[in-house]
């Protein structure tokens, strides 16, 4: 706790208002060595705190070279305006100023911002690249790169990622954090040979219980399902793998008058944002997403992950499984299948133990019928 000790007073006001009691384990060991300016992939499970291991020691850095600015590029407009907002909160009492700089975002405005000198760039890659090349951005300030989520910005952007990380001379700061292994910066790792591992996973025990669950249903009783769960005052994120299977089962439910919204990659920024705040405000109860929320997203409070159909792989399982249970937190995914599904999600949920649920009441958990399976 010295470290925390030093910080300055309106930090620690912060830290206490928050309710947190200690750092986590990735928080621990990245901190001096970034405050250090080593490079680094920093590797613990989801929900472990990873965005406040970067920020911390970053923002004590900018205090003392304002003029330097560190660039943090997002899979997705959510988790770019998410991390902005952290940033605010930590960063303002500092006096140091951050830029959402995300697509969907208005280009003109998101320029005057720049024209503050922020300190902090946070956007996603799209954006970020545009703005490099039309010189409003400047590379010669950029002092340190933090790749979030780096297994899914390579997977889904990785020329961009290039062409970013490639646009000038590399001689700065590289940060990547990923819940996956060395294997997460694979398409760099001839570029960048020497960053160092530090991966937490084995030690880190931040995350909370959660139960694995599933319910053997057919499709067109599902819907009865969701409905259940939102008449008994359930707040879950439910998936779907196909976002035509969405819009059905969404058309379904505002037919029922249940208090639901969407979240899926073809809407635009304000109506992705609308939903997101219905869930959080309570004005939803059900928020049903495509695999665009499976990723980074904190939604405080939230306890339960509905998978309306079979996860397509082990990976999408575990990252959706990853928005509960955060920083020691409760929660349970219910997983809908048919009978001759039960053997392949079994092998989704890997180790985890999963228990059947027959019926709903007024809590879950205590619905429990039958042992783990």
């Amino acid at each position: 706790m010295d470290l925390i000790a030093n910080w300055p007073p309106a930090w620690q006001e912060i830290w206490k208002e928050k309710g947190f009691s200690e750092l986590s384990p990735i928080q621990k060991e990245t901190y001096e060595k970034i405050v250090a300016g080593e490079s680094i992939l920093g590797v613990s499970p989801t929900g472990s705190g990873k965005t406040l291991a970067y920020l911390w020691p970053l923002m004590m850095r900018a205090q003392k070279a304002p003029e330097q600015q560190i660039l943090i590029l997002e899979p997705s407009q959510e988790l770019a305006a998410q991390v902005a907002e952290v940033a605010r909160i930590w960063g303002t009492p500092l006096g140091l100023k951050s830029a959402l700089l995300a697509g969907g975002g208005n280009v003109k405005r998101q320029i005057e911002r720049l024209k503050k000198k922020p300190q902090f760039l946070i956007g996603t890659p799209g954006r970020i690249e545009e703005l490099l090349q039309r010189k409003k951005i400047k590379w010669s300030q950029i002092h340190a790169i933090v790749l979030d989520e780096t297994d899914q910005l390579l997977e889904s952007q990785e020329p961009l990622i290039k062409k970013i990380l490639f646009h000038g001379v590399r001689d700065y700061q590289l940060l990547a954090f990923s819940a996956t292994g060395r294997e997460s910066l694979a398409p760099l790792a001839a570029e960048f040979p020497a960053i160092a591992l530090i991966d937490v996973t084995a030690a880190d025990q931040s995350q909370g219980e959660v139960i694995d669950s599933f319910m053997v249903v057919e499709p067109r009783k599902r819907t009865e399902v969701l409905r259940k769960l939102a008449i008994h005052g359930y707040d879950a994120l439910v998936f779907f793998n196909r976002f035509n299977e969405l819009s059905k089962e969404e058309s379904r439910l505002v037919y029922q008058k249940m208090p639901v919204a969407t979240l899926g990659s073809d809407q635009s920024k304000f109506a992705r944002k609308a939903a997101l705040d219905a869930i959080k405000s309570g004005k939803a109860k059900l928020l049903l997403a495509t695999e665009v929320a499976a990723r980074g997203l904190d939604i405080e409070g939230l306890r339960l992950i509905v998978n309306y159909e079979l996860p397509q792989d082990a990976t999408q399982y575990i990252h959706r499984r990853g928005r509960i249970g955060r920083m020691g937190n409760t929660g349970q995914v219910l997983t809908l299948i048919e009978g001759r599904e039960l053997k392949a999600l079994k092998k989704l949920a890997g180790d985890h133990p999963l228990c059947e649920y027959h019926f709903f009441g007024e809590q879950l958990e205590e619905q429990k019928k039958g042992s783990s399976v």
